[in-house]
């Protein structure tokens, strides 16, 4: 539960992050990634070490103990199938904040200034949250040993 509860603080964080670049006073010096015309905020970018940070130990905390479960759960001819399934369902949690953040393009323009990247970062909080009800809602079923 700590490193889930570290991975919603680091999306919080980068979402307040990106609110308050939003309002961060534009320099005079035009971005070298975005449409002509977009000015860079005067925030240093290395703000975003802070959620990037706060994902890795949530990620030290959660996988292990995740391919443990499904690792001691599986069958012994299952097991090396549970551990490409477990690192398949991560790869496809990146794909869906892609695909979230799509789904929510007509709020997210080519100028970040203009858009609400914010809105991706909370409606990822809420996915997981959605999943996180439904497994406690299947962990009860579990046999316990």
């Amino acid at each position: 539960t700590l490193g889930m509860a570290l991975a919603v603080l680091s999306v919080l964080v980068a979402a307040r992050l990106e609110q308050l670049r939003k309002v961060a006073p534009a320099l005079g010096e035009a971005s070298n990634c975005a449409p002509p015309g977009v000015g860079m905020s005067d925030m240093k970018g290395a703000w975003m070490m802070l959620p990037f940070f706060l994902m890795g130990v949530a990620e030290i905390y959660t996988q292990p103990t995740l391919l443990h479960y499904a690792y001691s759960k599986s069958p012994p001819s299952m097991r090396t199938l549970a551990m490409a399934a477990s690192f398949f369902i991560a790869a496809v949690s990146s794909a869906l904040f892609a695909l979230l953040v799509s789904a929510l393009g007509p709020y997210m323009s080519n100028d970040l200034n203009q858009g609400h990247l914010e809105y991706g970062y909370y409606m990822n909080i809420a996915l997981g949250g959605l999943f996180l009800v439904l497994f406690l809602a299947v962990l009860p079923r579990e046999p316990k040993p």
